[in-house]
């Protein structure tokens, strides 16, 4: 999730930019996946395909900005994300990412995890930015 997030760092930096994009912004729709970012815009510079992780596969990249802010524990979409999804079946992974990059509480913080979102296969949402989506 850092190489992300650090790709879209790169990216603001390169297009001037002290907020994240709105997510309409970037390809004209809502929450576009990652890859189709990757694919439609200069992201492509920066990160060349969304990382796999060895004996991780189903995982669905979502960029998402609504423009709406987080408050800092919520285990929901608000603010600026990555989502990734398909994730229930790998929440011991899921918890040592928390763990080593968070504050170890997958309800609160820049990594929050839903088991009941994505039909029941879950969702990690990393936070990007801080308040307004600023980077």
């Amino acid at each position: 999730v850092r190489k992300v997030e650090k790709a879209f760092q790169l990216k603001a930096t390169a297009d001037e930019r002290s907020s994240y994009w709105r997510e309409q912004d970037l390809l004209g729709t809502g929450n576009p996946n990652v890859s189709d970012v990757i694919a439609g815009t200069d992201l492509r510079n920066y990160l060349q395909a969304v990382p796999e992780v060895s004996g991780m596969s189903g995982l669905r990249w979502v960029y998402d900005n609504d423009g709406d802010s987080y408050d800092g524990c919520s285990a929901s979409a608000v603010g600026v994300n990555l989502i990734i999804y398909n994730v229930n079946q790998y929440l011991s992974v899921m918890q040592e990412l928390d763990n080593t990059l968070d504050d170890g509480n997958l309800a609160c913080g820049k990594i929050r995890h839903s088991a009941s979102d994505d039909g029941g296969n879950g969702a990690i949402f990393y936070q990007l930015g801080g308040a307004g989506g600023s980077i």
